[in-house]
């Protein structure tokens, strides 16, 4: 037996586009049809006359199931078209209040209301009207059938447990957040694997510019089709990095969970290790997460991901060099310098490498070393929750601090203007 899809009854019922069947006229025409009278008909199906009427017309508050199937099947039409078209004849009350039901459980399927309250995405938890508004208004969708629509679309695997609790409601709005997003802004530069192959080396540097190395990279993956944004971490969500494919291009998201600039620039090899060599298994999957709880993809190695990104910045022969002097910040710097990292990049690895390797915790030492996470990616428009964000409004500024064309155009105008 087909399940009952509620959301896409509704969705049919409150279309601008459907016209409901006229379930009275039917039902005269079907008793015709029997060479019955209306009255003879109702007597055989056992329905009062005033019941019968209030169904076929959408005015029964609270028609009775039995008798719903009972005229279902007289009329010789499928029992969810007879829902449909009662639902859409009902009076505005009524609609009123089953779209403010529908708009409940919507919203207590998909998100978490609390920890979104706390975001200051939503200002009012138990207003569910007024969340759905913000909600679509976020996406940039006039209706939840167009978010609905749109889930289906992305293809993730969504809620794949029985149980939904709140980390998973968190996770995904947060990816839904960031797809969206790659869509609206949709990267207009052609993805080369080879170029970007080509390109690989040249990001290491860049590390030592804390204000404006993020931001040259991420416009230089941008023109090669890869397009990176920054979310601020949503809480219980509990991923750094994420690597998915959009209308067939590279895309990938970074996070603050750590807060920590090492940890930034590790993922961003991490899920670019990820666009190169596992397109296949993520494309069939829609998106692969960095630090996610449960293990969605079994063909992608994390560990080679993280190998790769460590050994970019730092390899173990210039680690093993530079330990007994780690302590020597004078000594750090320079050899930093030479191999072109930021020195807060060693001392991440140094602590990663002892606790992994020795069993030895230096994660609260050298914490004066590291800049602040906000001054690397300020540049780039970090994604917040705030009740004046929107994926449009995001998208837009992206797209113009992405867009060299543009900024070339600017400077050049500013000169005009200035001669």
């Amino acid at each position: 037996m087909s399940k009952l899809d509620i959301s896409s009854l509704l969705n049919q019922s409150f279309s601008n586009d459907y016209e409901p069947i006229d379930l009275f006229s039917l039902f005269e025409e079907k008793a015709e049809q029997y060479d019955l009278s209306p009255t003879h008909a109702r007597e055989l199906l056992g329905i009062e006359y005033r019941t019968l009427v209030s169904i076929l017309k959408g005015t029964a508050k609270q028609p009775n199931l039995i008798n719903v199937l009972k005229i279902a099947e007289f009329l010789e039409i499928d029992f969810k078209l007879m829902l449909a078209s009662m639902v859409a004849n009902q009076d505005s009350k009524n609609v009123s209040k089953l779209q403010d039901a529908r708009h409940a459980s919507f919203v207590a399927k998909n998100f978490d209301v609390d920890r979104l309250h706390n975001e200051k995405f939503i200002e009012d938890k138990k207003n569910t009207n007024s969340i759905v508004e913000r909600i679509l208004e976020f996406f940039g969708f006039e209706s939840i059938a167009d978010y609905e629509e749109f889930t289906k679309r992305v293809g993730l695997a969504v809620f794949s447990k029985s149980k939904r609790n709140f980390v998973d409601k968190m996770r995904y709005f947060a990816i839904h957040s960031a797809y969206r997003l790659f869509e609206v802004i949709d990267n207009p530069n052609e993805y080369n694997r080879e170029a970007l192959m080509d390109l690989m080396p040249k990001i290491k540097p860049f590390s030592q510019d804390v204000e404006n190395g993020l931001y040259v990279v991420c416009k230089a993956l941008y023109s090669h089709g890869v397009t990176v944004i920054f979310q601020k971490h949503l809480p219980s969500s509990q991923y750094r990095g994420a690597t998915m494919f959009v209308k067939g291009k590279p895309c990938i998201v970074i996070t603050d969970l750590n807060k920590n600039y090492a940890t930034i620039w590790f993922a961003l090899l991490h899920e670019l290790y990820h666009v190169l060599f596992d397109e296949e298994a993520i494309q069939s999957d829609g998106y692969h997460l960095t630090d996610e709880t449960e293990s969605q993809i079994t063909l992608i190695n994390e560990d080679e991901a993280d190998t790769f990104a460590s050994d970019y910045f730092v390899d173990m022969s210039e680690l093993k060099y530079i330990i007994p002097h780690i302590h020597n910040q004078f000594f750090v710097n320079k050899f930093a310098k030479k191999i072109k990292v930021h020195p807060c990049i060693i001392y991440a690895k140094y602590r990663y490498v002892m606790l992994d390797e020795f069993g030895k915790n230096y994660y609260g030492a050298f914490v004066d070393y590291f800049p602040k996470v906000e001054n690397a990616v300020n540049r780039l428009n970090p994604i917040s929750w705030k009740k004046e964000y929107s994926i449009n409004k995001v998208a837009e500024n992206l797209k113009e601090i992405f867009d060299l064309k543009s900024e070339y155009e600017r400077t050049g105008k500013q000169e005009k203007t200035r001669k």
